[in-house]
């Protein structure tokens, strides 16, 4: 394989590992918009995380019980500003939704753990594009 094509291929990959990181988000939101568990929880800690520019955010977990009984305990993987934590401190109740399949996967009313399904399928579609014009690119010469 020539030192070329490797290097061609790099935009491919990066392309469609954007495709694959988007379409993790939107298929984790289908499936709790579809088929989601709701159950009371608790926030049990609220945990302050340094950022390397000097800011902080704050990382609720979250304690609750699922349909068929299985205690669950959660941190919430993105942060927010501490001015955003209304309705999230510790011992404050909370909506959670989660998959009854896999109750690791949840969400709390109020709070995004995610980047969105219309910035997911942006993701998706630019990354899209980039192998499109990269494979037409190596192929057309």
């Amino acid at each position: 394989m020539e030192g070329g094509t490797i290097v061609g291929l790099l935009p491919v990959l990066f392309g469609g590992w954007l495709v694959v990181a988007g379409g993790r988000v939107l298929r984790r939101i289908a499936r709790l918009r579809s088929s989601a568990g709701k159950a009371e929880g608790t926030v049990v800690r609220v945990q302050r995380r340094t950022l390397t520019s000097g800011g902080h955010r704050y990382h609720a977990e979250v304690k609750w019980t699922t349909a068929d009984g299985r205690e669950m305990r959660q941190p919430m993987r993105m942060g927010k500003r501490q001015e955003e934590l209304d309705g999230f401190q510790k011992g404050d109740r909370v909506l959670v939704r989660y998959d009854p399949a896999d109750p690791s996967v949840m969400e709390l009313e109020g709070w995004r753990d995610d980047m969105g399904p219309t910035a997911s399928w942006i993701m998706c579609a630019f990354g899209a594009l980039v192998c499109v014009s990269s494979l037409a690119q190596a192929l057309l010469g």
